[in-house]
């Protein structure tokens, strides 16, 4: 068995300059050529954002949130 992961784009949210007051959305575009989410026996493609932050003299955290990309209406 064999797992390819890749990454499809890095962003960053919030840093010290410009801290995080609310919360809030984002918008995150996929590219019109990309894999929708699939599952089959043997292989499956799955979307997650992987949501990490870094707090000063505290442990870091990471989340990881899995979404469905359905695809494209024609």
């Amino acid at each position: 068995m064999r797992t390819d992961t890749r990454v499809f784009a890095t962003f960053v949210l919030a840093d010290e300059a410009h801290p995080v007051k609310a919360e809030g959305s984002a918008v995150v575009t996929i590219p019109e050529r990309s894999m929708h989410s699939f599952v089959a026996p043997h292989n499956k493609v799955i979307w997650a954002f992987r949501l990490q932050e870094d707090i000063a003299s505290w442990p870091d955290t990471m989340e990881e949130l899995q979404l469905t990309v359905t695809p494209r209406r024609r």
